[in-house]
This record gives C-alpha cells, sequence and structure tokens, in this order.
C-alpha cells in the first residue's frame, strides 16, 4: 500500500514538472525570433481619431509630457491571437483572470488577426471579452503590426514597460500570469486607472440614495422589492450624466391585493411595478447628479468614465406588516 501511494505521490510530481517543462519549451522554441527584452515597442495606432477625439497610440502609454503635465507610463500587454486558432481560444479564460486581477494596473490590448470585424465583433460580445482590440483587417502574415513584432506563432503575448521597452514575452498566458504576479508583489505595477468617487465614498452614496427615494406605493401595494442596475457617465469636471436604468431584477409580486388580480392585471401590475421602481431610481439620481463626484483618471489626467451602480429596493418595514 506504502509503495503504491509513494508510486502516485512520484508520478503527480512527475507529471507538475512535465507540465511545466513544456511550458518552458514552447518559450524556448517561439520566443527566439520576437524582440528581445530592453528593445523599444513598435508604435501603432490603436484607435484612429474620431470627433472630439484625438487618435491612441501605444506610445500615449508611455511616460511623456503632455503640455504641463507629466503623464507617467504604465505596462502594456499586447495579446496577439485569432478567433479562428485553437490554441488561443483555450487561452481566453486565463486572458479573461489577467484582465479582471490587473485592469487597472496593466492596459491589456488584444492584437487580433482576423480578417472579419463583424465576426470578431460578435465573437467578442458572446465570449464577453472586454478588453482594447486592435485588428488591421488582413491575413496575418500580411498585417504591418506581425511583421513589426516578428510575430511566429499565435498565441503570443509582449509586456510592455511605461518607458515602451520590451519587459517579457511569451506564448503561455500562465506565464505571465506568473510574471505579473512577480511584478505585482515588487511593487512595479501601479494603478494607472482610478475610478470615479462620491464624495464620502460608496456608503455615503447609498446613504444619499437611500435619503432621495420614495419607495413606490405600487411597489408596496404588491409586496414588490427589486435590484436595479444604473449606468451614467462621470465628465472630467466630475458631473454626472447620460443616467439610464440597464438592468432590472424584481421578486415574485404577492399580498393580498395581488392575489386578487386576474391573470392579465398580474401582468399589467408588473410592468407596473418596473416602470415604477426605474422611474423612483432615475429621479433619485436626477438629484444626486447636483453633486460633484471626484472624477475618474488615467495615468494623471481626468477622463471621462462609463460607470455603473446597483441599488436594492428593500420593502418599508410599514409595508410588510399590512
Amino acid at each position: 500500500m506504502k509503495r503504491t501511494i509513494l508510486s502516485l505521490m512520484l508520478l503527480a510530481v512527475g507529471l507538475l514538472g512535465a507540465q511545466a517543462q513544456g511550458t518552458e519549451d514552447l518559450d524556448a522554441k517561439y520566443t527566439k525570433g520576437l524582440l528581445p527584452v530592453g528593445a523599444t515597442a513598435p508604435d501603432f495606432v490603436i484607435k484612429k481619431a474620431k470627433e472630439n477625439q484625438p487618435a491612441l497610440s501605444l506610445s500615449d502609454y508611455r511616460t511623456h509630457q503632455e503640455g504641463s503635465l507629466q503623464r507617467p507610463g504604465c505596462y502594456v500587454l499586447l495579446d496577439f491571437w485569432a478567433t479562428w486558432c485553437p490554441d488561443c481560444r483555450k487561452e481566453i479564460p486565463t486572458v479573461k483572470e489577467i484582465y479582471k486581477n490587473y485592469k487597472n494596473k496593466v492596459k491589456l490590448i488584444g492584437v487580433s488577426f482576423d480578417t472579419d470585424k463583424d465576426k470578431l465583433k460578435e465573437f467578442r460580445n458572446s465570449n464577453e471579452i472586454k478588453w482594447t482590440m486592435y485588428c488591421e483587417g488582413k491575413k496575418w502574415k500580411e498585417t504591418n503590426i506581425s511583421k513589426a513584432y516578428n510575430i511566429q506563432w499565435i498565441p503570443t503575448m509582449y509586456l510592455i514597460d511605461p518607458e515602451g521597452k520590451v519587459a517579457y514575452t511569451t506564448v503561455v498566458a500562465e506565464n505571465m500570469v506568473k510574471k505579473l504576479a512577480e511584478l505585482d508583489a515588487a511593487g512595479k505595477l501601479a494603478e494607472y486607472m482610478k475610478k470615479p468617487e462620491f464624495p464620502g465614498g460608496m456608503k455615503a452614496w447609498t446613504k444619499a440614495m437611500d435619503e432621495s427615494i420614495s419607495y413606490p406605493e405600487i411597489a408596496s401595494k404588491y409586496q414588490a422589492e427589486a435590484k436595479i442596475k444604473i449606468s451614467f457617465q462621470i465628465d472630467k469636471e466630475g458631473n454626472m450624466q447620460n443616467i439610464e436604468v440597464k438592468n432590472y431584477e424584481g421578486n415574485r409580486l404577492s399580498g393580498a391585493a395581488y392575489d386578487k388580480l386576474s391573470y392579465q392585471e398580474k401582468q399589467d401590475a408588473e410592468i407596473a411595478v418596473k416602470t415604477a421602481f426605474s422611474q423612483a431610481a432615475l429621479q433619485a439620481l436626477q438629484k444626486l447628479s447636483a453633486i460633484k463626484w471626484t472624477p475618474g483618471t488615467e495615468r494623471g489626467k481626468a477622463v471621462v468614465v462609463n460607470h455603473s451602480i446597483s441599488y436594492r429596493f428593500h420593502l418599508p418595514k410599514t409595508a410588510l406588516k399590512k
């Protein structure tokens, strides 16, 4: 029995060692022709200029002077991939984890070699890929960026430091996870993005909402509670604008008054309750829009930020007694 356990332990250790060796072998094989650590990362336009919005380039994330403002750089992760690449699709969950854990510290930019931008957009939506995406719409080997970065294999990842230099390369997302954890532990990954903040923080915001909300009479009548997700923008001056209700989750209506309704009347009541909750949330936010937020910033510069907050309507105690 002891021999069996020992054999299983040795087998497990061997498998782990083989797996680690396998990822190292992939990097040894496929990163040889990539730009070396310390090389300046070739610049490219990530987003073209639009009305009232300047173009965005990779070099914008380097430390640089912008008028009187010294803007610190940040780490940028370039993820070269394609939707038609099986290995790339396997790596998506790991890339999602990177985005989730480091989105305020590392700018993640996907570089897609897809030729159909509409299909790429559809794939991103269905797989909830939320990070910035760059795509020339050309075949892999015909793209300017693959030539600039010597991409011979996908997926391939480049980590660019705040001064615009290549810091690390790998073809295995898990290796990038380890590298980022190492840099973070060393205190080298500073937050480059800061979210807008309501005066006093979220507790103060919830209290202000509670004081501004009028619980809908129809909701009390039918013992209704709800959770509403509200989206809005905080502009560069800290003003709240473009307020919308994005999502509604309500409980099942109940109570003596509800039980007396016909089937159609119950359907109408559900719509009326949803409308009443949404209007109550919007009216409360309109009142609070007079209060300025601390605007969100990106590398020290105030930016317009799309923000969302959830608010839960709890049935008043007086209504529960009915």
